[in-house]
């Protein structure tokens, strides 16, 4: 009788332990689930910021390379004007003086002239490379912050479910 007693204690505490058992598994299981999903959410999540960024960098790099577009060829034509207008004053003056003077004082105003075009187009690719270096450095600095608020919620997450688990 002492037996079967102890028996049915054992079987009893048996069921209970699977009961228990069975109950923390579920738990396990709905913990990983939340798990994946958070997960998936963080990437997805770090994924928007990230394409966000790189449209954004993309765009202003257009809106950058667009804008010295219409500057470099405002500055073409406001070149192009001075160099008529300097050539037109050098043929009047050339036209009192001799030929091979006229031929000297032309290549001296087309000269110039070339030297002014170099320095103001390398002033304005000067100018675009200043401005792409600082769009990609913009770029670079968000793709760092989007990385750090990914491990951030990364933590939180493993904090979070250390917390749960204790």
């Amino acid at each position: 009788r002492l037996e079967a007693g102890a028996a049915a204690e054992r079987a009893e505490e048996q069921a209970r332990a699977r009961r228990e058992t069975a109950r923390l598994k579920g738990e396990l299981r709905k913990a990983r689930e939340e798990t994946a999903a958070v997960e998936a959410q963080a990437r997805a999540d770090v994924e928007a910021a990230r394409s966000a960024a790189d449209a954004r960098a993309s765009s202003a790099i257009h809106a950058a390379k667009a804008a010295h577009a219409v500057a470099r060829t405002e500055w073409e034509a406001e070149l192009e004007a001075r160099v008529t207008a300097r050539s037109a004053e050098a043929t009047v003056r050339l036209a009192a003086e001799s030929a091979g003077r006229r031929a000297a004082e032309i290549e001296v105003v087309v000269a110039r002239l070339s030297n002014e075009m170099a320095a103001a187009a390398k002033a304005a690719d000067d100018r675009l490379a200043l401005e792409l270096s600082s769009l990609r450095a913009a770029q670079a600095d968000a793709s760092r912050s989007i990385i750090a608020d990914r491990d951030a919620l990364r933590a939180q997450y493993l904090d979070a479910a250390d917390a749960r688990a204790a």
